[in-house]
């Protein structure tokens, strides 16, 4: 029951500070996810600790590219080198940062093929094989916006009587 509690208590939590970063008056979100959140800036310091519903600092990106859900990158610096990180759903160490700009236009896309490991409990075994991604930036719950065959923005779908309108004053 403690446990459920707590769970519960954290979920509230995340959601109310979901909620203050992203109306924060002076700050850009750029994305944000269960366990992370980009902005244009450094967030101030009574948001950022160890204390719970406090922030872990972890980068900042000098450079990233937010494409979808679960698939994004960026680069930084740490200690004084330039490291890079990509984030693709289900994707161990997908692919460099630049080749997420060739996402960015429209009908491109990207295939990759990691290695996986599969286990049969059947069998008590684990098996490696090579799976085929193929990565393209698509939406199924927003309209994409793009200038000169370059991806933009993006515009809500809205739903009237059962079917999908647009709706440019909305963002």
């Amino acid at each position: 029951m403690f446990q459920y509690l707590f769970l519960l208590l954290l979920l509230l939590i995340l959601e109310y500070l979901c909620r203050i970063l992203k109306n924060l008056p002076g700050y850009t979100l750029y994305y944000s996810d269960t366990d992370s959140a980009y902005f244009d800036k450094e967030l101030p310091n009574k948001f950022i600790g160890s204390k719970l519903g406090q922030f872990k600092l972890e980068r900042i990106f000098e450079r990233g590219i937010f494409l979808a859900p679960k698939m994004y990158g960026g680069v930084y610096f740490k200690n004084g080198i330039f490291k890079e990180l990509v984030k693709i759903k289900g994707v161990k160490n997908p692919l460099a940062f630049i080749n997420l700009y060739t996402l960015l236009f429209k009908n491109k896309d990207i295939t990759i093929v990691p290695e996986k490991w599969f286990r049969d409990v059947k069998k008590s075994s684990i098996q490696k094989k090579q799976t085929k991604h193929s990565l393209k930036l698509t939406s199924s719950k927003r309209e994409m916006i793009y200038h000169n065959n370059k991806f933009i923005d993006t515009k809500p779908l809205i739903l009237n009587y059962n079917k999908i309108i647009y709706r440019n004053n909305c963002k």
